[in-house]
């Protein structure tokens, strides 16, 4: 029988919809309501940072992406500021370097 902290971990990353398997690099995982995240948008070269969000070891909660297309730039920019409006929670997977891995 699995630890309890283990099944716990198991069963909030499948209702969050996030695979351990499918992400072997992540640090960690997020899920909050982004009330004091600020988006920064970088013109030119198509990237989106979050500050301050609750991500551990990443300086003032920097999270960014790597290679994202602005199709899903633009996707997370709506899902970050529906939350906002909604109050509802958005949740990230990143690894070590602080990268976004999914969303």
């Amino acid at each position: 029988m699995p630890s309890t902290l283990l099944y716990k971990s198991a069963l909030i990353a499948a209702l969050a919809g996030v695979s351990f398997i499918a992400h072997p690099a992540e640090a960690g995982i997020i899920e909050e309501v982004p009330t004091t995240w600020r988006l920064q948008n970088y013109i030119g070269n198509h990237e989106i940072a979050v500050w301050y969000s609750s991500a551990a070891g990443c300086t003032s909660g920097k999270l960014g992406f790597s290679g994202a297309t602005a199709e899903e730039l633009n996707r997370f920019q709506s899902t970050v500021l529906n939350a906002k409006v909604t109050g509802r929670p958005v949740g990230i997977a990143f690894s070590e370097t602080c990268v976004m891995r999914d969303f």
